[in-house]
């Protein structure tokens, strides 16, 4: 199933934006005796008419360009959704594990709008905003055939809270979480799963008006309930995306 937007917000502790360079390779070398002035000249004016052209070129259409390069700040720190916190290592994993929710995939303002995508409909939320009802798509699979089940976006927060991923500041007002995050014991008091209705109740201890952005992150991508509690960055976990 093709997902219909992009994941957006890179991180509460703000993953650092790729840094944007062009860059320009100029070449240059000795000239042997043999070069003639009219040679060095005829070189100069073919290389002046190009640049003019390309010039030229750019001005009719400034979006654009000849050569864009892309120079990487960071190498990629995970590629395992509960701990990479690198604009790099999302990158590579934001259209493979899938949140409930998320990004469309559009460009400008569009792309800040959040759509459904493991989620049948964008939640629904309490009057007092404190609670948050989801209901999965149906038929949802693992990309090892296995299925998608409401207990697993459980499974992924509190693996978070396993493996002390820096994520797990986004999930301090779920009710519970702060109490699990020091006993890693049982489960957190406020996530309420039904994997026969497909359905994930979150409760707050307050209102959050950002925890959609919350939902949207790698951190709350559902992985399979029996993931093993360690990076997997080798050995990927499967994934729905």
């Amino acid at each position: 199933m093709e997902p219909t937007a992009f994941p957006g917000r890179v991180g509460a502790v703000a993953a650092a934006l790729p840094l944007l360079a062009l860059v320009f390779v100029a070449g240059c070398g000795g000239s042997s005796p043999a070069t003639t002035s009219a040679t060095k000249a005829h070189i100069t004016t073919a290389h002046t008419t190009t640049a003019a052209s390309t010039t030229t070129a750019a001005a009719a259409n400034p979006h654009e360009f000849p050569e864009f390069r892309i120079a990487m700040d960071e190498a990629t720190d995970y590629l395992d959704p509960g701990l990479s916190d690198t604009t790099e290592g999302w990158g590579v994993m934001w259209n493979v594990y899938l949140p409930l929710i998320g990004y469309r995939h559009a460009n400008g303002a569009a792309g800040a709008t959040l759509v459904p995508y493991l989620a049948e409909k964008m939640p629904r939320v309490s009057r007092d905003g404190r609670t948050y009802t989801i209901t999965l798509r149906p038929g949802l699979k693992y990309s090892d055939g296995a299925p998608v089940r409401a207990s697993d976006f459980r499974a992924a927060i509190e693996r978070d809270f396993q493996l002390d991923s820096v994520g797990v500041g986004f999930f301090g007002d779920i009710v519970g979480a702060k109490a699990y995050g020091e006993t890693k014991k049982g489960h957190i008091e406020g996530i309420s799963v039904n994997d026969t209705l497909r359905r994930i109740v979150i409760h707050l201890v307050q209102p959050e008006g950002d925890f959609e952005n919350i939902l949207a992150t790698l951190y709350a991508a559902p992985v399979p309930g029996k993931t093993p509690l360690k990076d997997e960055s080798i050995t990927p976990i499967p994934a729905t995306g």
